[in-house]
């Protein structure tokens, strides 16, 4: 005799809907796409909606950025444009999954994120920056 199993409900074990942060992160290269594209697809089988918040430094290059050719403040002040609207992106992408999936859980899967501006200013510049914008690190970590 085979026993039947109910198929795994995250609304059974997660609580009332809510939406849920991931950050994929990861060198130029190191399987992003394919790891986004993989996860998306699991969370979609299991139940839930979910919603890709693309990169947006590969956006602004696309639209015209030159990070390469920056002198360091300019390209300090473009990383930080970036985590600004990185944060606003982020928050709206959460009000349109809470609002447009009110009745199932929802994983926004981040394309990068907040804390991936450390990795290319270092940390003095990104200590400044947080301390300019009065941010701090857990505040943007804790997120995912």
């Amino acid at each position: 005799m085979i026993a039947y199993t109910e198929p795994w409900s995250a609304s059974r074990e997660l609580g009332p809907p809510r939406v849920h942060r991931v950050v994929i992160t990861g060198g130029p290269c190191a399987g992003k796409t394919t790891a986004m594209s993989k996860l998306s697809l699991s969370l979609q089988n299991m139940g839930f909606a979910v919603y890709v918040v693309p990169e947006l430094a590969t956006m602004t290059i696309t639209g015209g950025a030159n990070p390469g050719g920056m002198a360091k403040t300019e390209f300090i002040a473009w990383e930080t444009a970036i985590l600004r609207a990185q944060l606003h992106l982020e928050d709206t992408f959460a009000e349109i999954a809470a609002r447009c999936s009110p009745d199932k859980h929802s994983v926004l899967v981040c394309d990068r994120g907040t804390m991936d501006v450390l990795a290319y200013v270092g940390l003095d510049n990104f200590n400044e920056i947080l301390e300019e914008n009065q941010w701090t690190i857990p505040q943007l970590r804790d997120n995912y």
